[in-house]
């Protein structure tokens, strides 16, 4: 039953009284909140008075056809959800209107009210999720400032605050979050609404870029710096020069590297590879990790003196499970986004649907969200994503392999025990360099390829793992 709290409306317009009544009483007791016309005048008169609700709409009526009613709210209100019932003998009417953009049509029988029930349950829950979504919108088009950052969470409120006050200057910002929170949304929404939103944003994936060429992509290089160096090249800083360069995965750089961009973000030059020659620029650095930067800098990973240069201007993003509230909100708004791109008339998802998203942790966060919502676009039948088209199986698969790699990697990790089953006895000892690559490449696969959690889970940086990995391919 739906609780007071989320109470929703529903316009019931069918001039058969006994059965309006039935229905009336019937889906009260279910938390409906019911008006009654017996006309389809009477019912455009309550929309145009401005009532938002579910729409019940009789495809027969005395004074016009429910198909003109249907066209008449689709003019005044196309948000609003129409549900249409239907006699025998009107079938062919409903399904006109269904594929004019009515929700749903119920033929009248012995389960009308049950499927009502369900029918209107989702009708309310897409209504309530695009009123919300064209608020948001609306608010985005008023402020002009986070169109790409949808969010109704208090925490999400406290970043867009963050943003707010460090757009209008040029301190270093370090914004932190697991994977796939959007860190480069925040990233971008800064540069947007900073004085430099006319110039370059220049976005470097620091642990995308081999080790060996780090240096030269970031910082360029003059002509015979290397073998093939027929001619000098520009680096992201110089090309990023008076706008903004977002370092992506700060935390996989080098400490030969790091003092090179402490000395940028002090000074505001650098060498190319090769020359003698100081290059200045004016660059924004706005830079990025899901690590502990404060634990990398007790290990020794990361230089203290960057990382406090770094995080001037903490940003730290909440994951998506701990701003549940969002959930339904984006769930809605990318299905709008893809039922467009894909041109699918896919406009809402069921109740049952959204349970499952609810219920689910959302370890690859926001991106994982999108993903599924993609997913289910794609292979949606009807106009509704349904819980069939939620692949439930791959959901409790990913958490279930998530929890093993926590209990078998993390701390509570009985090492004693495992090395037991790892070297039975003393007839094969495998080379530890051996031992460390198939260890590597387990945790690998039953995090389905993701370097950045097995990283995480490992303790150890993604370069530690791609350098191991290119070195076992090499040997190979």
């Amino acid at each position: 039953m739906i609780t007071n709290k989320e109470k929703p409306k529903v316009l019931l317009c069918d001039d058969y009284v006994k059965l309006a009544n039935f229905i009336t009483e019937q889906l009260s007791a279910e938390g409906f909140e019911v008006e009654w016309t017996g006309t389809g005048h009477e019912a455009l008169q309550k929309i145009r008075e401005g009532f938002v609700g579910v729409v019940l709409l009789d495809v027969k009526l005395p004074d016009m056809s429910g198909l003109e009613v249907f066209e008449g709210i689709r003019q005044m209100a196309p948000d609003l959800p129409v549900v249409v019932i239907t006699a025998h003998g009107t079938v062919d009417m409903a399904v006109d209107a269904v594929q004019k953009g009515a929700f749903d049509f119920i033929p009248k029988g012995q389960d009308l009210v049950k499927r009502l029930k369900i029918s209107l349950k989702n009708a309310a829950e897409r209504l309530s999720m695009t009123l919300r979504l064209n608020q948001l919108e609306g608010q985005v088009r008023g402020r002009t400032t986070f169109p790409d950052i949808i969010t109704e969470s208090s925490r999400m409120t406290k970043v867009l605050t963050s943003i707010r006050e460090v757009s209008g200057s040029d301190v270093p910002v370090l914004i932190t979050g697991e994977t796939g929170t959007g860190k480069e949304l925040v990233a971008r929404a800064i540069h947007s609404n900073s004085p430099r939103r006319d110039k370059i944003f220049l976005p470097v994936n620091s642990a995308g870029i081999p080790e060996g060429l780090l240096e030269t992509e970031m910082f360029g290089a003059e002509k015979g710096a290397y073998t093939g160096a027929v001619q000098a090249r520009r680096g992201m800083f110089e090309l990023a020069d008076g706008g903004t360069i977002f370092l992506d995965e700060v935390g996989e750089l080098p400490l030969s590297l790091q003092a090179k961009l402490l000395r940028v973000l002090q000074e505001g030059k650098f060498l190319r590879v090769g020359g003698s020659r100081e290059i200045s620029v004016n660059v924004r650095v706005i830079s990025a990790t899901n690590r502990d930067l404060l634990k990398e800098v007790e290990e020794k990973r990361f230089r203290d003196d960057l990382y406090y240069r770094l995080a001037v201007f903490p940003i730290e993003i909440p994951p998506l499970r701990e701003r549940g509230e969002d959930i339904v909100l984006l769930s809605g708004y990318f299905l709008k986004q893809f039922s467009r791109q894909e041109g699918k008339e896919v406009h809402g998802i069921e109740h049952e649907a959204l349970e499952i998203l609810r219920n689910y942790s959302f370890p690859g966060n926001v991106r994982e969200l999108r993903n599924i919502i993609r997913h289910a676009v794609l292979v949606a039948k009807g106009n509704m994503i349904t819980a069939q088209d939620i692949d439930k199986e791959f959901l409790a698969r990913r958490e279930g392999l998530l929890a093993k790699v926590s209990d078998s990697i993390g701390e509570r990790t009985n090492l004693q025990e495992f090395m037991k089953i790892a070297v039975p006895g003393s007839d094969y000892v495998a080379k530890l360099d051996n031992v460390v690559d198939a260890y590597i490449e387990r945790v690998l696969e039953v995090l389905d390829g993701n370097v950045s959690k097995a990283a995480k889970a490992l303790g150890v940086t993604r370069r530690t793992i791609y350098n191991r990995r290119k070195r076992g391919h090499k040997a190979n």
